[in-house]
C-alpha cells in the first residue's frame, strides 16, 4: 500500500509473515528542495509514532486484559521460539498446565465478578512464583494457565508447583475450598516433535492429578502432595 504523504514523498508499506514495515521514498526531483526536508522530516516522526501505535497494539493483542498475563495467541507466538531454542541446543523445556478446581462451583456461588477476581489472585500467585525473565506465563483460557520454563531442575519445578498449590490454598473463601491441580510435561525437542504435543502432555498429566484428589501436582505422571 503506498501512500502520498506529501509533494513527491510516499509512504510505502508493505506486510510480509505478519509484519508490516514502513519506509518512506522521496522522488529525485524533489529529494534537494528545503521543503523536502521539512515533510520528510515530519513524515520520520509520523512514521515513528505510527511504528509506536502499531507495537503497542500488537502487545495488546497477545496480552489477557484480566490478569495481564500473556493471553493464547501470546503464547502461540513466544512458546514456539523456546521450542526452536531448546531443539537448537539440546536443552529441556518444561511446561505446566494450571487448572482451578471446580471453579464453576466458586462462580455460582460468589458470582461472575467475584469469580474474576479470584482469577486475579490466582494469577498473581502463579506470577510469584515465575519470576525470571525467561519464564512464559499464560492464562491459557478460562480457568487454566499455562507456565513454560527452561534451564531449571525436575525438583526446583516441582517445588515451585507445589508452592502454588499451597498459595492458591490459603485463598479459600467461606464453605468453598479453592485449589488448582498441576500437570507438568518436560522434552527436548526431538527433530520431529512439535510444541503442541507438549501442551497435550501437561494437559493429560493435570488431568491425572485432578483424578488423584486434585490440590496435587503430577509430573509425567508421578503424583506429588
Amino acid at each position: 500500500m503506498n501512500i502520498d504523504c506529501r509533494k513527491g514523498v510516499t509512504l510505502i508499506s508493505t506486510s510480509k509473515n505478519q509484519k508490516r514495515t514502513l519506509k518512506l521514498e522521496v522522488s529525485p526531483e524533489y529529494a534537494n528542495t528545503r521543503e523536502s526536508e521539512i515533510s520528510v522530516q515530519q513524515l520520520i516522526e509520523e512514521n515513528k509514532r505510527l511504528k509506536e501505535i502499531i507495537n503497542a497494539l500488537e502487545r495488546e493483542a497477545q496480552t489477557d486484559f484480566l490478569t495481564q498475563l500473556l493471553n493464547k495467541n501470546g503464547l502461540n507466538r513466544q512458546l514456539p521460539l523456546m521450542w526452536a531454542f531448546c531443539k537448537r541446543n539440546r536443552q529441556p523445556i518444561t511446561l505446566l498446565m494450571i487448572d482451578i478446581d471446580d471453579f464453576k462451583a466458586y462462580n455460582d456461588t460468589f458470582g461472575h465478578c467475584k469469580g474474576d477476581t479470584m482469577l486475579k489472585s490466582v494469577a498473581d500467585c502463579i506470577k510469584h512464583q515465575f519470576k525470571r525473565e525467561t519464564d512464559i506465563i499464560c492464562r491459557f483460557g478460562g480457568e487454566e494457565f499455562v507456565v513454560c520454563l527452561i534451564g531449571i531442575s525436575d525438583e526446583h519445578t516441582i517445588s515451585l508447583a507445589l508452592n502454588i498449590c499451597k498459595e492458591v490454598e490459603k485463598l479459600s473463601k467461606d464453605t468453598i475450598r479453592v485449589t488448582v491441580s498441576v500437570g507438568i510435561a518436560e522434552s527436548i525437542p526431538q527433530e520431529k516433535d512439535d510444541w503442541i504435543s507438549l501442551i497435550d502432555s501437561a494437559d493429560k498429566f493435570m488431568y491425572e492429578a485432578k483424578a488423584n484428589g486434585k490440590n496435587c501436582v503430577s509430573f509425567n505422571g508421578i503424583i506429588y502432595k
